[in-house]
């Protein structure tokens, strides 16, 4: 209401209602408002927030649409999925969230942070710290290789797997947790 007040001047008619939205929407967490005039002396303000489902960055965070919004500082909420990438990218990488998420939640994977660098090269971390490195060409067709391998036979490492390197044309790399490397011979 403070944010907005300055625009409530003058006769009915005369309130400046773009100025009210447009001072209300610049709010951090306030993504839409629908100002409505209601006969006699009455405006009708319906608020939106920004329903945050990752942080950005060091300092933002994204909305379901995802689009970033920056709250005041140290009001961060705990506990989102941790998204760092390019400027404009925000929309992308919250769709590739989703659909990594969905992708390794039969695997009981969780993910923690999302990374894109500049190079549009995707890496992956767990929240039990495992990394996945998909590269920036067929991430796709990479992602669905890692489930493939990950449901056979390196399941039974998953304790021991620091990264899974699957920036490889037929294959993949397996960097092991320092002193976890298993003992075996062969091909896994």
């Amino acid at each position: 209401i403070e944010a907005v007040t300055p625009y409530v001047t003058g006769s009915f008619l005369d309130v400046n209602v773009a100025g009210i939205r447009a001072a209300g929407e610049a709010l951090p967490w306030v993504s839409q408002i629908q100002v409505r005039r209601v006969w006699p002396d009455t405006l009708h303000l319906m608020v939106s927030e920004h329903q945050a489902i990752a942080l950005w960055n060091e300092d933002g965070l994204v909305n379901t649409r995802g689009q970033v919004f920056y709250p005041e500082s140290g009001k961060m909420p705990a506990g989102l999925i941790q998204l760092f990438g390019p400027e404009g990218s925000s929309e992308l990488m919250s769709r590739q969230l989703v659909t990594i998420q969905q992708s390794v939640d039969s695997l009981g994977l969780r993910v923690k942070s999302l990374t894109m660098d500049e190079r549009r090269s995707w890496q992956v971390k767990f929240t039990d710290d495992m990394q996945l490195q998909l590269g920036r060409a067929e991430s796709e067709q990479r992602l669905a290789r890692f489930i493939r391998v990950f449901e056979g036979p390196l399941a039974s490492y998953r304790d021991q797997i620091k990264i899974v390197d699957m920036r490889y044309t037929n294959g993949l790399a397996v960097v092991w947790k320092t002193g976890k490397q298993p003992d075996f011979n062969g091909i896994v």
